[in-house]
């Protein structure tokens, strides 16, 4: 008996321990900033790959800390330091679910000054200007007071009114005041609809209903805007930022939704489409020009400028389908011209069997043909049919998937 009470006691405290331990272990993988440390390469190269691959999986508190320590370790000043407080920033930026964009533009203002005239000064500058242009839509943006004004002069009404008609039904439902009850419900009507037109004169006479729609940007806030994309111009001529920042000024014009000013956007991405032919935005800025004309309401000229943002989109790995469909639509819907529409549709068919819209192409295509089978592309091989081989030569061009090298080991050479 005492040799087994002995066993027990010598076994029973290695049993806490390794208990504990086992908590301790557990607690130390579970725990933020636990073992961090150990996955950041010495190296400034690999903390800065470690960093992106970080980004990449969203584990965002790890790649500020990679891009930091890579920043740390690297000579100032030199393309490392650079890629590393880069990367930084776009940790701060794009970080979900709550973006430090406070801290990124800092960052991003630092480069934009130390890389002057360079790659990532320019992609900086763009991106605090992008940073600026996109605060203008942030749902937290404060209403204007006309707004506010409005909201409380109907909210009266509506308790007004809602109190007499409840007093009006209750003594309606009594036979003895009958009469009563269905004279204070016809007054409380009729009031309703004269407080609620004051209301509204009230509203307008503040200017609430024009400063009320959605709270949009203002002319002189899009102004700003333009000027921050002018300076990415003017400082980063040279660079591709420079040029996508042209896309975005053009943008801006575009996004006042006034007939004018759409105009002047249009104008001005078509010049620059003119003294940029080689351009890697060419896709971009005829998207926002087949924008402004949908607010024209030209549906004709968005659908030239749609096919050919398409078609100058030659990246092999790019989704068509959303263009290819949208294509289709309006030229089945709005600009009467059933050829392209019928000819899109059959790209959808052909290029993305599996997509979920392939049933409404094939409804669609049925009605065109007037009952004829969807699907086949037909034995015409006019200008535009001639398409689909260009598509299918530039998917046969994809290369293998251990081929394509990685963004970030090309940019850390």
């Amino acid at each position: 008996m005492s040799a087994s009470t002995s066993r027990h006691e010598t076994r029973f405290p290695s049993r806490i321990a390794l208990c504990i331990g086992g908590v301790l272990a557990a607690l130390c993988l579970f725990l933020p900033g636990c073992g961090e440390d150990e996955a950041i390469p010495a190296n400034v190269k690999e903390a800065i790959e470690a960093g992106w691959t970080f980004f990449a999986v969203s584990e965002f508190d790890r790649s500020e800390a990679a891009f930091t320590s890579a920043a740390a370790k690297a000579q100032p000043g030199s393309r490392e330091y650079l890629l590393a407080r880069f990367g930084l920033a776009n940790a701060y930026h794009h970080r979900k679910p709550t973006p430090k964009l406070d801290d990124a533009q800092g960052v991003y203002e630092g480069l934009a000054v130390q890389d002057k005239g360079g790659e990532i000064g320019g992609w900086s500058a763009l991106a605090v200007a992008r940073i600026g242009h996109m605060k203008l839509y942030d749902v937290d943006r404060p209403g204007s007071v006309a707004q506010s004004t409005t909201g409380e002069y109907l909210f009266v009404v509506i308790v007004l009114v809602a109190v007499a008609l409840g007093v009006g039904a209750a003594y309606f439902l009594k036979d003895k005041y009958r009469l009563a009850g269905m004279v204070v419900m016809v007054a409380a009507l009729i009031g309703g609809i004269k407080l609620a037109s004051w209301a509204r004169t009230k509203a307008t006479a503040a200017g609430g209903t024009e400063k009320a729609v959605a709270n949009l940007p203002q002319d002189e806030e899009l102004a700003e805007a333009r000027k921050r994309y002018q300076r990415v111009m003017d400082e980063f001529p040279k660079t591709p930022a420079a040029q996508e920042a042209a896309v975005f000024y053009g943008e801006t014009m575009i996004e006042l939704l006034t007939p004018d000013k759409v105009k002047q956007g249009i104008e001005y991405l078509r010049k620059w489409l003119a003294e940029h032919p080689e351009s890697t935005y060419i896709g971009a800025a005829y998207s926002q020009i087949a924008n402004g004309y949908e607010m024209l309401g030209l549906p004709k000229e968005q659908l030239q400028a749609m096919i050919k943002s398409d078609d100058s989109n030659t990246d092999p790995l790019a989704d068509h389908s959303w263009w290819y469909y949208r294509i289709a639509g309006i030229a089945d819907s709005r600009a009467s011209e059933p050829e392209i529409a019928k000819k899109y549709y059959k790209l959808m068919l052909l290029m993305y069997p599996t997509d979920f819209r392939v049933f409404l192409c094939k409804r669609a295509l049925k009605r065109l043909e007037g009952g004829a089978k969807a699907g086949a592309l037909g034995p015409s091989r006019d200008r535009e049919g001639a398409n689909v081989d260009r598509l299918l030569t530039r998917a046969a061009r994809l290369p293998p998937a251990g081929a394509r090298g990685s963004e970030t080991e090309a940019a850390t050479r």
